[in-house]
């Protein structure tokens, strides 16, 4: 899918220098107010869920953010915040320095409203790494000679299970429609197979923080995904995922 930067010569050249790796983000002045840049210096997925919820940076005071669930633009709200260092983490810090801010950054919608009639909700798209990575799954389900169960994620009964595949096939199913592509049936899948997809999505929807409890709420907090996983995850392989936005 083809992307476009925006033409500020400054912010084009800083981005084309991270992107080369050749400058060192943690100590150097680094500031562009866009995903793109943003984006080249998130690592974890936390940062990156956080670089994709920021729509823009007032001089170093003001910050808004993408949070309200809609996927049309709006008005969305200022947040006053005190930047101590110009790169993501240092932006980071400053959100969470700020009491209304952190606040705001805990309660983030998960799911948008869609615009397509009768639409299923669509997920947030500071979670796109999280759709991404049930998709791979899904994939690995289908063509990969061994799919294990994750180890630390409480057994679903069968019952949950089934419903899951459902939910994914809708998903896979507007795909095949959009594509043009014969879509995957899951419940061809072996058994063993499905409860080992259901039970990896269980996992990912963990470690970004949307946990069964949570889910029923609504809403998830940026400071409870994870900030040690790394992006991409192991073996990840999803071609269209080239520039991470």
């Amino acid at each position: 899918m083809p992307f476009y930067l925006p033409i500020y010569g400054e912010a084009l050249e800083e981005f084309r220098r991270a992107m080369m790796g050749e400058n060192d983000t943690t100590t150097e002045i680094f500031w562009s107010p866009n995903g793109y840049s943003l984006m080249a210096q998130a690592k974890t997925l936390r940062e990156r869920v956080f670089a994709r919820l920021v729509i823009s940076l007032i001089g170093d005071t003001e910050i808004r953010f993408k949070h309200q669930g809609s996927i049309i633009n709006s008005v969305e709200p200022h947040y006053s915040i005190e930047l101590k260092r110009k790169n993501l983490r240092g932006l980071m810090a400053a959100c969470k320095r700020n009491p209304e801010v952190r606040k705001v950054l805990s309660r983030i919608p998960f799911a948008q409203r869609t615009t397509v009639t009768h639409g299923d909700p669509e997920i947030h798209i500071c979670l796109q790494d999280l759709a991404d990575i049930v998709c791979w799954e899904a994939s690995e389900a289908f063509n990969n000679s061994y799919f294990s169960r994750p180890v630390d994620v409480d057994a679903l009964d069968d019952d949950h299970v089934k419903e899951i595949m459902i939910k994914m096939q809708r998903e896979m199913d507007r795909e095949g429609n959009r594509t043009g592509k014969k879509p995957g049936v899951f419940v061809d899948l072996p058994w063993e197979r499905q409860v080992s997809l259901a039970e990896r999505r269980r996992w990912w929807f963990t470690q970004f923080a949307i946990p069964p409890k949570q889910w029923k709420k609504g809403y998830f907090s940026l400071w409870k995904v994870s900030n040690t996983l790394t992006w991409p995850p192991e073996n990840y392989y999803c071609a269209w995922d080239k520039i991470g936005l």
